[in-house]
């Protein structure tokens, strides 16, 4: 895992956008199926409460349309799916990297701006804490969230708030307990999002969209993009789970703007 405290700031990009996207794809492309669960807790569709908790709110995972249109309010929960009865690897974000790029470790250079260290969304009761993370040299992949209660945020892109998507991502569950972004399928557009920095700086974010994507259809080039307007982007898992490939089949992205 990435270090834990402030990072030093001001190093020059170095990086084109397209090359930042690769390494960040290539290091996301097995966070649903590679963090294993060791509580044998059992796979059920994302979102659903792990017991003994009692379970969120209504809402179902897939209430946001998978065309990239702004999502309608949440509806009631349809009749879930039955959940498989093996033991499953806890979940995290599967994002397929597009084979036409091309990229090296080395070339990666961390971005100017302070670092995020804390995400409060008031609306989901969550204050979490943020760590910086990059690329695993050996297996070319994205440091996962340690735990199910933290955040991290991908540090070789932009920083949120600076031009381009700031990409936060969490478990949507973890060892048999609820993650960090459990409720994520729940933010409406309109909601606040609170970004700490490691220079004692805080900055407001307000929903733009909530859209849920196959997995296979996720706009990645958008989504990491290190250029034009500054947007937050919040990632998880989502839809149902796939005992086969040891997947959830979709990932649910919230994404919001600054305020002011």
């Amino acid at each position: 895992m990435s270090r834990t405290g402030p990072r030093a700031r001001g190093q020059p990009r170095g990086l084109r956008a397209s090359t930042a996207l690769l390494v960040a794809l290539l290091m996301l492309g097995q966070a649903c199926a590679r963090a294993e669960s060791t509580t044998g807790v059992q796979p059920r569709p994302a979102g659903q409460a792990p017991s003994p908790e009692p379970p969120p709110e209504p809402a179902s995972p897939a209430d946001s349309p998978r065309t990239g249109t702004a999502a309608p309010p949440a509806a009631a929960d349809p009749t879930p799916t039955a959940a498989p009865t093996e033991t499953v690897p806890a979940s995290g974000i599967t994002i397929p990297p597009p084979a036409h790029r091309s990229a090296r470790l080395s070339d990666l250079q961390g971005t100017t701006g302070p670092a995020p260290v804390g995400l409060v969304i008031d609306g989901l009761g969550l204050d979490a804490t943020v760590l910086p993370v990059g690329v695993d040299p050996s297996t070319g992949e994205l440091d996962v969230p340690p735990d199910a209660g933290t955040v991290v945020w991908y540090e070789h892109g932009s920083s949120p708030g600076a031009p381009g998507s700031a990409v936060l991502a969490a478990h949507v569950d973890y060892d048999g307990r609820r993650g960090a972004f459990f409720r994520l399928r729940e933010l409406e557009p309109g909601a606040t999002v609170s970004v700490a920095y490691d220079d004692g700086s805080t900055r407001t974010f307000t929903v733009s969209t909530r859209r849920s994507y196959d997995k296979d259809a996720l706009p990645t080039d958008e989504l990491f993009t290190r250029e034009g307007p500054a947007i937050l982007t919040l990632v998880t898992c989502g839809g149902p789970f796939d005992a086969a490939a040891r997947s959830y089949l979709e990932n649910v992205v919230v994404q919001a703007v600054p305020v002011g």
